[in-house]
C-alpha cells in the first residue's frame, strides 16, 4: 500500500511538473497536453505486462521512472507536427496527409533513439543474484514504459495533433525562451 501510495503521489508529480515544463517551453496547451496524455498510458501498459509476466513490483520499478525519458518521443512527434503545420508547409495537402508526412520525417529517428535507450539498460537485464532481483524489474519497466511510449508516439499523438491541431497558428516563443536563446547564441 505504502509503496502503491509513493507511485501514485510520483506520477501525479512528475506528470504536473512536465506538463508544466512542456507548457514553457512549447508555449502551447494542446502540445503539452498531447504529451502528458501519453505518459500515463505508457506506464500502464508497463505496469499491465509486468503484473502479467509476474514480475516484482517494487518501489525502485515502479517509482524511478524517469517521465522525461517517457515523454521523449511524444515531445519529438508533437513538436514536428506543430511546426509541420504552424509554419505552413505544404498548404495544398489535406491535414492528414500534412500530419503523416511529418511524422514520417522522424519516425526512423525515434524508432533508433529508443532503440538505443534501451540498448544501455541491457547491463542492468544481465545481472545476476541480488543485484538483478533489485535492478531487473527497472530496466524492464523502463524498457517497456520506453518501447510503449514510441508506439504511442507514432500512433495516437499523430491522432491526437490531428483532433488537437484544427486552426493551428503559430505562437511566439515566450519571454523565457527567447532569453535562453540569446544566452545560448551569444
Amino acid at each position: 500500500d505504502r509503496t502503491t501510495e509513493t507511485v501514485k503521489e510520483n506520477v501525479f508529480v512528475g506528470l504536473t511538473l512536465v506538463t508544466l515544463i512542456l507548457l514553457v517551453f512549447l508555449n502551447d496547451l494542446r502540445s503539452a497536453l498531447i504529451v502528458a496524455i501519453n505518459i500515463p498510458l505508457s506506464l500502464l501498459f508497463s505496469f499491465a505486462v509486468l503484473y502479467l509476466t509476474g514480475q516484482s513490483a517494487n518501489l525502485l520499478s515502479l517509482g524511478a521512472v524517469d517521465f522525461g525519458i517517457i515523454a521523449d518521443s511524444s515531445i519529438i512527434m508533437v513538436e514536428c507536427v506543430y511546426r509541420f503545420i504552424s509554419t505552413n508547409q505544404d498548404p495544398h495537402l489535406p491535414m492528414e496527409k500534412r500530419i503523416e508526412k511529418a511524422a514520417g520525417s522522424i519516425e526512423r529517428i525515434l524508432f533508433f533513439s529508443t532503440l538505443i535507450m534501451i540498448f544501455a539498460l541491457l547491463p542492468l537485464f544481465t545481472m545476476k543474484g541480488p543485484e538483478g532481483q533489485i535492478f531487473g524489474p527497472m530496466a524492464n519497466t523502463y524498457a517497456l514504459a520506453l518501447g510503449s511510449a514510441l508506439l504511442l508516439s507514432i500512433t495516437l499523438s499523430p491522432a491526437l495533433c490531428r483532433i488537437f491541431f484544427r486552426n493551428l497558428k503559430p505562437r511566439p516563443e515566450n519571454g523565457l525562451v527567447r532569453w535562453l536563446n540569446g544566452v545560448y547564441l551569444r
